[in-house]
């Protein structure tokens, strides 16, 4: 039995690795609308917090993931965050159970083994935490390395005589000096941590010419120098510059060890590694060869493996930096780098993570464009250095294990994003940095879709202070706005370990001390309550997202030498516009992606084979480089439009780039043919000018991102309503019969209302605000979906909904109307939709909630523990959320609501005609799942919790029950300062912020929409 087991796995291996694209192997089906794959599924990221947990709680973890439509796991060893939210807790040790150590790859297995028998995927974090680094020597080379600053004033007479600032902390990369011309001192308040704090720096005006570089001038055994400098005008000064190279020695895994834990490697916790060249992905490599791919692990990993996974860039320092940089700088720009290092002093470190701590001086020249060129250049090379990072582990995954790289590329520190994210198989960005903000996805998904990414991933759910607050229409929301923008893959935020742990109370080991949502596992009410809804919903959409390419219709240009994650102004005249419409799909791309293959112009499109964008536009903030000029006058030239709107851009210096030239070729590129000036706000107009119109249209009240995927003879429509409920309609330019593909259930159906005139469809919706809809178009379908002949061209508000019947017949569903309406075929025939005798809509009332309280066990310190439940009855005069009810302020769990109604209805009802029913459950706060007479219906949309349940309603009382799960929040929050998590306090309550109730359960109003049905033979 072990020989056999031992060849199947080395099979397995085998084939994967003949066949690494991306497959996981012993996925049982190819993938199916209806049942996606595992790779196509919602993930979790795991915070397992070490290796010491129990195998078979971490096994049964993976198998529950399964059962609620997940695919798997992020395997993140999180040790509370590295040691930086949270300490390792009495009684653990973390040398022994560190990432890389006996234990860990024990567990490491197990976790692989169980994938396997679920049919699931792994994701692999490179290292502990964020996986920023691994444990090593401080002897590594690969390790972070820090370039630190310093400055003296040199006296009046212009003699330096002395040890230079700073001697002694590192490896002297430079002494410079320059002479100031003016000096200032500033402040400002910035965030540091979860404090503000006031930042006070010295800003200097260096005259460029003045730049001079005296390091061979220094004493390399004592430190000292002798530099004879002019004497300095009146009003300035001198001062020379020091920068030194070293080790940083931050931990992405920190903590103290006692004198008890073993002396190694692991017993430092783990180091940062340098992102900035090959030797950091080197050391990596070298770590998980030695420490972890031994044993048969290496052939599980393959087997059950999915991506090699690094989280964004979580490292602080003075200055980024790589030893590589001198070499690199001189190779690229043909001078050597030193005589510019002052201007790399200031906010050239960690953006996100060190506003607090940009430099203690900020050095500019006296033309801003020259200090511009130099910083430029500068990121250019930091951005030189992180894709020979990048390459390096990429290389490493798919040589060794057949494996891809899924990395949030280069956010943080001093690059442009858009140059990285060509280089990752699957480029991850994060709902938390994004801010959920659409526009701000698709500056990361322009150059994703152009470099031909598969997958496009998103780390989502990562929300402050809603640890055990989240709900799924909020997890959803983030979703959909993701999905909007093209991400196709998503990774949740994340997945709880349910077992006990050092210091550990229930309701269990909670990520981050309760700071950011969620810890999601089957101590969540909503687990088996419709959240296997919710990552079904998901599921379906990213499979529909991956199919062929997609196409958009405008490329946004734009440059950053420094990415910069913030809320912008949106195009939205492409967006919505009051007289063109709306339904421009858009995206961005940069510059750094001109080279990328592909980007060529045909039949007036950009990138045919990938976007295949129809016009770019260039507002006039943006800054363009020579290069990008010439570049552009080549697009025009062989036919593609591109509109400059608001002005002209601006300048980018770089390299030895000189403005004249730049105004040269810009001024030869705005009288290009295809060159289009515009005032800002007038794009659309223009692109209706030029007789382009959006693939997916739109005409509506609302707000809707729409995009149009293509793959063979079969293309999908998408579009997502924004916040708001609207109506409209929906054009596709290419669609000669259209199925809606509903996500929720899995079921395809002809589209039975709409129109086509001069080669367009149009299809009347109305969206509840983030609600989605889902478009397909192809001949061949009908051939796969039963498809009537006739359809509908105009329908009026009586008609509540359409079917149709195994017999391809048109079924009208006529809700109650007022007056005799009028609806037409599309051969021309007109029908009477006489909806004045049915049964008009109406509010179901008298609810029973039987309420299923999750409380915490007797003995609280037992972790372990899903719930101690009881039940509860409350009879409701109105439908409320449980913290207005008395009896449920602080309670939690689940609630089954049920009421009954009689069928066929009475005449209080109307003059009792009707045939079936619609039922709406109001506004759902969590989850909800319906059952009618005993039998569940069909998952519910929760943005428009609307179905047809006439074939589960019988003659005489039928009985409604809603089941609808809550979150922990109201219960745990009494409980809240008796919890511990990894022996910490939770945070709220260490923050001392109210605890205060949310809203739960049904909230209504529930309502019952009777029609008649009138059967329109095909």
């Amino acid at each position: 039995m072990a020989r056999m087991q031992a060849w199947t796995i080395h099979e397995a291996v085998r084939q994967q690795i003949l066949n690494p694209a991306g497959t996981v192997t012993g996925q049982r089906h190819a993938g199916t609308f209806d049942d996606p794959l595992s790779s196509a599924r919602t993930r979790f990221r795991y915070w397992l917090p070490d290796a010491s947990v129990d195998p078979k709680v971490l096994k049964a973890n993976v198998k529950s993931v399964r059962s609620v439509g997940g695919g798997g796991l992020e395997f993140l060893a999180f040790f509370e965050y590295g040691g930086h939210v949270g300490s390792m807790p009495p009684g653990a040790d973390w040398t022994k159970y560190n990432f890389g150590t006996p234990s860990f790859q024990k567990l490491f297995r197990a976790a692989l083994e169980a994938h396997h028998e679920n049919d699931l995927v792994m994701d692999f974090p490179l290292g502990p935490n964020q996986g920023q680094g691994v444990p090593a020597d401080i002897s590594e080379d690969g390790l972070q390395w820090d370039l630190v600053p310093f400055t003296a004033q040199v006296p009046r007479n212009g003699v330096f005589n002395g040890k230079i600032p700073g001697w002694g902390i590192g490896e002297l990369v430079a002494l410079t000096s320059a002479l100031v011309l003016e000096q200032d001192s500033h402040s400002f308040q910035a965030r540091d941590g979860f404090e503000v704090r006031n930042v006070t720096y010295d800003e200097y005006k260096l005259r460029q010419i003045s730049l001079a570089d005296h390091t061979r001038q220094v004493a390399m055994k004592t430190g000292r120098a002798v530099l004879k400098l002019p004497t300095a005008p009146r009003g300035a000064h001198y001062r020379v510059f020091a920068f030194y190279q070293k080790k940083t020695l931050n931990k992405n895994l920190e903590f103290k060890p006692t004198a008890a834990m073993e002396d190694n490697i692991f017993r430092n916790g783990s180091y940062a590694v340098d992102h900035l060249s090959a030797a950091g992905g080197e050391t990596v490599a070298r770590f998980w060869e030695k420490h972890i791919l031994t044993n048969g692990v290496k052939d599980l990993l393959i087997m059950a493996g999915n991506y090699a996974w690094e989280d964004s860039i979580e490292v602080v320092s003075n200055i980024t930096w790589s030893r590589s940089f001198p070499k690199r700088y001189k190779t690229r720009f043909g001078h050597s780098i030193n005589r510019y290092l002052p201007l790399f002093a200031f906010k050239q470190n960690n953006l996100s993570l060190q506003p607090a701590d940009p430099g203690k001086f900020h050095c500019v020249l006296e033309s801003e464009a020259e200090t511009n060129r130099f910083l430029n250049n500068f990121h250019i090379v930091v951005s030189d250095g992180y894709a020979e990072y990048l390459l390096s582990l990429r290389n490493w995954a798919k040589t060794l294990l057949g494996k891809e790289l899924s990395v949030q590329p280069a956010y943080n520190l001093p690059m442009d994003m858009s140059s990285a994210i060509p280089l990752v198989d699957a480029p991850e960005c994060e709902s938390f940095g994004f801010q959920d903000d659409i526009d701000q996805y698709r500056r990361f998904i322009g150059p994703a879709q152009l470099s031909g990414k598969r997958v496009i991933s998103n780390e989502l759910g990562a929300v402050p202070m809603t640890a055990y607050q989240y709900t799924i229409p909020r997890m959803l929301f983030s979703m959909n706005r993701g999905f909007a923008a093209g991400v196709n893959q998503y990774v949740l935020h994340g997945g709880a370990y349910t077992g006990n742990y050092h210091g550990t109370t229930w309701p269990g080991h909670t990520g981050f001390g309760y700071l950011f949502s969620e810890a999601w596992s089957e101590k969540q009410p909503s687990w088996d309550n419709g959240f296997k809804d919710a990552l079904d919903y998901a599921a379906r959409v990213s499979h529909v997202l991956r199919q062929g390419v997609p196409k958009i219709d405008v490329v946004k240009y734009s440059k950053e030498s420094i990415t910069n994650i913030t809320t912008r102004q949106v195009p939205a005249d492409l967006v919505k516009d009051a007289y063109f419409g709306q339904g421009w799909s858009y995206t961005y791309i940069s510059p750094d992606n001109f080279g990328l293959k592909g980007l060529e112009v045909r039949d007036r499109q950009l990138a045919p084979r990938g976007p295949a964008w129809k016009a770019m536009l260039i507002d006039h903030s943006e800054n363009l480089t020579i290069d990008v000029v010439k570049s552009l006058r080549a697009f025009t030239k062989a036919g593609f439009p591109i509109i400059l709107s608001g002005g002209s851009p601006g300048f980018y210096p770089v390299g030895k780039d000189a403005e004249e030239e730049f105004h040269r070729q810009l001024s030869a590129l705005k009288t290009s043919r295809n060159v289009y000036q515009v005032e800002a706000g007038k794009v659309s107009q223009q692109l209706t000018t030029l007789g382009l119109t959006p693939r997916v249209g739109a005409k509506t009240n609302g707000t809707w991102y729409t995009t149009w995927y293509e793959v063979g003879d079969i293309a999908y429509a998408f579009a997502y309503n924004d916040v708001i409920g609207s109506t409209g309609e929906l054009i596709l330019s290419a669609c000669p019969r259209p199925y809606i593909y509903d996500p929720w259930t899995g079921q395809r159906a002809p589209v039975l209302v709409y129109d086509q005139k001069h080669g367009k469809t149009t299809i009347p919706l109305s969206l509840s605000g983030n609600q989605t809809v889902i478009i397909a178009c192809g001949a061949k379908l009908s051939k796969e979906i039963p498809t009537p002949r006739r359809y509908v061209v105009s329908a009026p508000p009586s008609l509540v909904g359409t079917a149709s019947n195994s017999h391809s017949s048109l079924l009208f569903h006529i809700g109650h109307s007022n007056d005799i309406q009028m609806a037409y075929l599309d051969n021309g025939e007109k029908l009477t939709i006489d909806g004045t005798t049915v049964a008009q809509q109406f509010q179901l009332g008298n609810w029973n909630l039987t309420a299923e309280r999750w409380e915490a066990p007797k003995n609280l310190a037992d972790a372990s523990v899903i719930a101690r439940k009881r039940n509860t009855t409350h009879i409701l005069r109105g439908l409320k959320s449980w913290d207005r009810l008395p009896a449920l302020t602080n309670a939690s769990g689940v609630g089954y609501y049920s009421t009954t109604f009689d069928w066929p209805l009475s005449n209080q009802y109307g003059r009792n005609v009707a045939d079936g029913a619609y039922l709406h459950i109001g506004r759902i706060t969590h989850a909800a799942r319906v059952i009618v007479n005993g039998k569940k219906t069909p998952p519910l949309d929760v943005f428009k919790p609307r179905i047809d349940i006439s074939s589960y309603m019988v003659a005489g009382k039928n009985t409604i029950t809603v089941v609808v799960p809550t979150t922990m929040w109201n219960y745990l929050r009494g409980l809240l300062p008796e919890i511990r998590t990894a022996g910490s306090v939770p945070f709220p309550v260490q923050a001392g912020m109210p605890l205060l109730p949310m809203e739960v359960g049904l909230v209504g109003p529930v309502t019952l929409t009777p029609f008649k049905v009138l059967q329109i033979p095909s």
